[in-house]
């Protein structure tokens, strides 16, 4: 298997089914499969759209909202969900997002950040220095978890924020990721409302245990204006390093997603 695709999604089963077609659209060539994690509203209306051996979903759906932990436990229950299967990269994706490029595998195989074996060259100095992130937009939330921040200390892990959507992890980076999250925070840790952790935890972790953190091929556009078309083409014609676009509206009316199927 070349790439397990982990999406969250909660608003459209026609959508699910789109995005699952366009990640297919995409990735000609590659062995894919898309593991999908719904709410339970959406689970169980999937059997109104076609199965495939590639598209997934996990078994125990749950109510997921932005700014709080339930997006990052998410894809980690669907890292758990396939663990067993024999993979290279693991990567995650909102239901809004859609590819408009197909993926280029060499530069994945090439750049994606590789698990070292010398950690302790990466880790942050003993204690760190909270005066340098205070300005920092995930601040205000993270302070309110000492156990966290405890946590963090403990293992000198530095303090990283980035979008989770379009990051890709190698196998042994993602389960190590998951061995942490799975020893040290799920049901140990209360992490506040009000963060979307997997902005925090995430990439904090890739660059504790890569020394850096990979390229994000996802760009976000902006809530309140729609997508320009003239964008679109030009991350299409490979003008940006990005091949996936998020906040297209989970609606199978919408301008922008029938554009891109039309591309």
């Amino acid at each position: 298997m070349n790439i397990v695709y982990s999406v969250t999604a909660h608003e459209s089963i026609e959508c699910v089914y789109d995005l699952y077609r366009n990640i297919m659209r995409h990735n000609v060539g590659l062995d894919c499969l898309v593991v999908f994690h719904l709410n339970p509203a959406l689970f169980s209306q999937i059997d109104q759209i076609p199965s495939h051996d590639n598209l997934w979903f996990h078994p125990a759906p749950t109510e997921k909202a932005r700014f709080s932990w339930s997006i990052l436990l998410a894809h980690l229950e669907n890292y758990h969900f396939i663990k067993d299967i024999p993979f290279d990269f693991f990567c995650l994706l909102a239901s809004n997002c859609m590819f408009v490029r197909q993926v280029d595998y060499p530069k994945l195989q090439s750049e994606t950040p590789r698990l070292s074996h010398k950690l302790h060259e990466f880790a942050s100095e003993p204690s760190i220095n909270f005066e340098d992130i205070r300005q920092e937009w995930f601040w205000p939330v993270f302070q309110q978890c000492q156990e966290i921040i405890d946590l963090f200390q403990e293992y000198k892990i530095g303090i990283n924020a980035r979008s989770h959507e379009g990051a890709y992890f190698r196998k042994e980076v993602m389960k190590k990721i998951f061995d942490f999250c799975e020893r040290h925070i799920i049901g140990r840790i209360a992490l506040p409302d009000g963060l979307g952790w997997e902005e925090v935890v995430l990439p904090s972790l890739e660059k504790y245990l890569t020394g850096q953190i990979g390229t994000r091929y996802c760009h976000h556009f902006p809530f309140d204006r729609e997508i320009p078309e003239a964008e679109i083409l030009k991350m299409a014609r490979g003008e940006s390093e990005c091949n996936i676009i998020k906040r297209v509206e989970r609606s199978m009316e919408s301008k922008t997603r029938r554009f891109i199927n039309a591309l």
